[in-house]
């Protein structure tokens, strides 16, 4: 059976009809997941890579703060 919310005198289902808009917000990470995953080196180094192997960052950018986050490590 389908959810049903009322929202400004209208009903909607949800899943059907919902605006991108909508959809994302309701899928966004809470800001506390983000900060743990943040604080683990090991996870922002897969993450990072993860960027350079999509080509979303270049290569200086990786080595950049690769090195950034093990002197934050080393500390």
């Amino acid at each position: 059976m389908l959810m049903v919310r009322r929202r400004k005198s209208r009903e909607k289902v949800i899943g059907m009809g919902e605006s991108a808009k909508e959809t994302a917000a309701r899928n966004a990470p809470t800001a506390k997941t983000n900060r743990v995953e943040t604080s683990d080196p090991a996870a922002r180094l897969q993450r990072l890579k993860a960027m350079l192997d999509k080509g979303l960052i270049t290569q200086q950018d990786y080595d950049d703060q690769k090195k950034k986050i093990l002197e934050e490590y080393t500390k």
